[in-house]
């Protein structure tokens, strides 16, 4: 009987042993911007992140972030292939960085509006009250973008959403295209509200997405996550408010 127990309790060592060993390690590509309380990897607690570690806790997978520059993100994912994973991801961003490459998307996890911050008694003003508009390094929305290469809008970017706030409250520039959570966020906390959107002027209403190009499988399981837990969003918003 002894030799029994010894021998069981052998097996379920080794049982136990193959579990953690078949536990998959995948590495997610993310933007090192502060963008809180949407993401902030590797600087402080996110919606997101709290998000994609719910779905890897549930899934038995572990996922390590690794913050990188958008152009160096793109080329990690799409040319060297040592990141598995890209968020936040979108099919209509990047430009001509993908092309002939096949990425494939989530449903869409988190939803965002990008659009334009101006001083309170600003709003309401239109399209002519610019003349230099703020917006991070990396976004070039197509509206703004056309006006920019007609020379009636001249584009400030910089890659802190700070910087951009400052710039507004110097006078330095009439506006600040961001997403709205995230720029109203610290207008909020650090600026006493002195900005605020204008629903008015050219925005984007979309999602993030997890993309990756070499593990559908994982993808499937992370659309089912978003599809069993419908409240989940709402339930982090709220946390993060």
């Amino acid at each position: 009987m002894r030799n029994l127990i010894i021998s069981s309790g052998f097996i379920l060592a080794i049982f136990c042993t193959a579990i953690v060993a078949e536990t998959k390690h995948y590495v997610v590509g993310v933007e090192e911007f502060d963008y809180y309380p949407l993401y902030a990897f590797g600087k402080r607690d996110s919606l997101s992140e709290d998000l994609l570690n719910a779905f890897a806790a549930e899934a038995g997978i572990t996922f390590e972030y690794k913050p990188l520059g958008i152009n160096r993100l793109y080329h990690e994912l799409l040319v060297d292939g040592s990141i598995d994973f890209k968020y936040p991801d979108n099919a209509y961003w990047g430009g001509n960085k993908k092309e002939g490459s096949t990425v494939l998307y989530s449903s869409p996890a988190v939803p965002y509006t990008d659009g334009v911050l101006v001083p309170k008694a600003n709003k309401g003003k239109g399209l002519n009250s610019l003349t230099r508009l703020g917006m991070p390094t990396g976004f070039t929305p197509q509206s703004y973008g056309d006006l920019e290469k007609s020379g009636a809008l001249t584009l400030k970017r910089h890659y802190e959403i700070e910087r951009l706030v400052k710039d507004v409250m110097l006078g330095k520039t009439q506006g600040l295209y961001s997403n709205i959570i995230v720029a109203q966020h610290l207008v909020d906390t650090d600026y006493g509200s002195s900005l605020t959107y204008d629903p008015d002027l050219p925005h984007s209403d979309s999602h993030y997405h997890l993309s990756t190009i070499k593990h559908p499988n994982v993808i499937e399981q992370f659309d089912d996550f978003l599809k069993n837990n419908p409240d989940l969003i709402t339930t982090l918003k709220e946390k993060y408010n």
